[in-house]
């Protein structure tokens, strides 16, 4: 069981996971955590180890994450250069917004370096994709307002408006705990 840390990652920026080793080359995690661009997360991901060792490994992962997202952005206005201040709106006059609920699902790819101390406490640092897998979910906008660094609702909805994939690197930071180990 571990804590999590970091951008753009399938559990958010603070988050917390239970995995488990069915066998030495194979992680099962489940987890969730809060993300401040999509709200609550849930996810799943599995890891293939490559050159798995007693104290570090190397492992490809793979997994699904979800978030609930209440959103609220205009859909009607361009903002040149991400800025915060609309230039242009259609129809001419104040911004017309949007808003509702919905769940994001990504595709979650990713590179993991695992390392042990004392064969029960470890810490990962991991890099990858997520890939949004229902941008449908998500109203189409014009363009958005500069909300700072990530992907935020109103990006997929101006996204969809270019027909453009929607997607994010991460990176985190995990910190974790073996309670149980196998004999493998």
């Amino acid at each position: 069981m571990g804590l999590s840390s970091g951008l753009g990652s399938p559990y958010g920026l603070l988050g917390a996971f239970v995995g488990f080793f069915p066998h030495q080359h194979v992680q099962l995690e489940i987890g969730g955590g809060y993300s401040t661009g999509f709200g609550p997360s849930v996810a799943a991901l599995g890891r293939f180890g490559v050159n798995p060792g007693n104290n570090s490994f190397l492992a490809l992962g793979l997994g699904l994450s979800t978030n609930f997202a209440d959103y609220r952005y205009p859909d009607n206005c361009e903002y040149p250069d991400n800025g915060a201040t609309a230039s242009r709106c259609t129809p001419p006059g104040a911004p017309r917004y949007v808003e509702g609920s919905a769940s994001a699902l990504w595709l979650n790819v990713e590179v993991s370096e695992d390392v042990r101390v004392g064969g029960r406490v470890g810490g990962r640092l991991a890099a990858g994709a997520g890939f949004l897998l229902n941008p449908g979910a998500f109203p189409a906008a014009a363009g958005c307002p500069s909300e700072g660094v990530g992907q935020s609702p109103c990006d997929v909805g101006a996204a969809r408006s270019r027909d453009e994939l929607s997607w994010l690197l991460h990176v985190r930071i995990d910190l974790y705990y073996i309670i149980v180990r196998s004999s493998h």
